[in-house]
């Protein structure tokens, strides 16, 4: 068993936001009107081996940007 995950921190004053991707789709930000994926390290999903080791990233979201998580379905 396995599954795909994003996690991640947002400091709302500052903007900041600490996140990890663990085989989930990528998030989409909205900034300035455009469109962009947030660069995220191509990690496994977790439950695929037990000692894989997951890094830390951390991007900037401006004021009124819009960031998307969404997934592509559930297996039940």
């Amino acid at each position: 068993m396995f599954v795909t995950l994003f996690i991640g921190v947002l400091d709302l004053p500052t903007g900041r936001l600490r996140y990890c991707d663990a085989g989930h789709d990528a998030p989409i930000m909205k900034v300035d009107g455009g469109w962009r994926m947030v660069d995220v390290n191509p990690h496994l999903p977790v439950g695929v081996f037990d000692d894989f080791t997951y890094s830390v990233q951390e991007t900037q979201i401006e004021l009124n940007s819009t960031i998307i998580l969404y997934t592509d379905g559930g297996y039940e």
